[in-house]
């Protein structure tokens, strides 16, 4: 009983009336009865059963190999409990791996977002790929190596729909510059699921960023209260102090470049991938870095037509001395489905054309194959490519609604 209390206080996103649930089972989610959650507790009743059954054998018999055999189903009980949580319960490495690489951005740490994700197993979920995107794009080095990783997808796994927007949605919101979309979304988590310290984190920050002093000052006199993030929040207070640094903080440098410039509040359906990506193709900035994520943001969404518009923009006003790898890629593999003769003209590195005619001539090889199986095989040698992203991640796989039987595959 004192245990999940004392945790609590350091680890805030559980309510306090789920305290002790957190990490339970849910047996029922939004009408979908997952049975094999029930395993554990069965297998306990049953353990609990025998031993009721010995102990009143051995009072009716003087059993004197009773309490060996009680202390045997007891040690048996836990072993088999063990052994359930360390092989069963909560082993899926992308559900580690998200945690992981959304409390790096929190810390700025974007190295060991993009690590995170690099040592990942095959298939990740749409929420990984959109923290190394935003990773990279804080490094600098998005344009040149986001489509490097095989961005083959799979849903996050379990049972029942999930909701991206609860698990590290609304950081993506705030670190790619929508504000008052991230803080719509704090305040709405927080009225269905409690408060927590990464909601009132984010809205301090907003207000910062907004100028809203004495909002500023409710959520870190707030934070303050709390036992372990009162230093959290006076290292924030400083800018209440000093508004003037606001501008000059590099954790808030690349957030201003990359915010739209007409920064509302919009409706997102609830889809912060789509959302993200075609705020930043139609962000009007002539930032280099915010031309730069609208361009990549038209890549992921295979916007050809998005591309072409962002791409005049790129090469008009960001004037780049070399083209990057990606983009070319992408202005030839679009080229060649639109017909568009005189791209062939174009300065590209030959590594580029050549990979996109042994992609092409590779497909052909894997025809009657189902496209996972082909994307499977290409991956080794095409994988790191555009045309590889292209052809065989598909976004919607982040929101797919699963069943028991798929997550058992």
């Amino acid at each position: 009983l004192v245990i999940p209390f004392l945790w609590s206080l350091y680890f805030t996103e559980v309510k306090p009336s789920c305290l002790h649930l957190a990490g339970m089972p849910c047996f029922d989610a939004r009408g979908v009865m997952v049975e094999r959650y029930k395993l554990p507790y069965v297998l306990v009743f049953v353990l609990l059963l025998i031993g009721a059954v010995m102990g009143a054998y051995e009072r009716c018999r003087e059993y004197r190999m009773g309490k060996v055999i009680k202390t045997v189903l007891v040690t048996l009980m836990l072993l088999l409990s063990a052994v359930y949580l360390r092989t069963l319960w909560y082993v899926d490495d992308n559900f580690h791996r998200e945690i992981a690489m959304r409390e790096g951005a929190e810390r700025g740490d974007w190295n060991e977002v993009v690590r995170q994700y690099s040592g990942a197993k095959h298939r990740k979920t749409l929420q990984m790929m959109m923290y190394k995107n935003l990773a990279l794009m804080y490094k600098g080095r998005a344009a040149d190596e986001q489509f490097r990783y095989c961005d083959l997808l799979k849903p996050q796994m379990a049972p029942f729909s999930t909701y991206s927007l609860v698990t590290g949605g609304v950081s993506l919101y705030f670190y790619y510059g929508h504000l008052y979309t991230a803080y719509r979304w704090c305040m709405e988590n927080a009225v269905k699921y409690g408060w927590n310290v990464q909601q009132l984190k984010i809205m301090a920050k907003c207000a910062l960023l907004n100028g809203e002093w004495e909002l500023a000052e409710k959520y870190l006199g707030l934070l303050e209260e709390t036992m372990f993030h009162g230093s959290w929040a006076e290292k924030y207070r400083c800018y209440l102090r000093h508004p003037e640094k606001i501008d000059e903080a590099e954790e808030f440098r690349t957030l201003r470049r990359l915010a739209p410039v007409f920064n509302t509040l919009n409706g997102d359906s609830s889809n912060e991938t789509k959302f993200v990506f075609t705020q930043a193709a139609n962000n009007p900035s002539k930032d280099a870095l915010a031309l730069e994520n609208g361009l990549l943001g038209a890549m992921v969404l295979k916007d050809l037509n998005g591309f072409w518009t962002r791409f005049n923009m790129y090469v008009d006003n960001a004037k780049p001395r070399t083209m990057p790898r990606y983009f070319q890629e992408a202005v030839y593999l679009y080229g060649q489905l639109s017909n568009k003769e005189y791209l062939k003209e174009q300065p590209f590195d030959p590594d580029v054309v050549e990979k996109y005619k042994a992609f092409a001539n590779s497909i052909k090889l894997y025809e009657g194959l189902k496209p996972d199986e082909i994307a499977d095989a290409l991956a080794k040698q095409f994988g790191n490519t555009y045309y590889h992203f292209y052809y065989f991640s598909d976004l919607n796989r982040g929101f797919a609604k699963k069943t028991e039987e798929n997550n058992m595959k």
